[in-house]
């Protein structure tokens, strides 16, 4: 099975970091019970402050879902 998860954003720059290691973690621990990679679909929902800048950064770091 496998799955993705679809993440809406609206000024969550605090919080953002916490949350993507957060994601990292589960789907380290799910891993051996799914066909392929946990993805994440990170949506920004016009936010005004800096979550956007931040999830392309992420996004720089990671790649981009299998």
């Amino acid at each position: 099975m496998r799955v993705c998860v679809v993440v809406p954003c609206h000024n969550e720059e605090e919080s953002l970091p916490y949350f993507v290691a957060r994601c990292a973690e589960v789907a380290r621990d799910m891993e051996p019970y799914l066909d392929g990679p946990l993805s994440f679909v990170f949506v920004d929902d016009g936010s005004t402050d800096h979550t956007l800048s931040l999830l392309r950064e992420m996004h720089e770091r990671v790649g981009s879902c299998h």
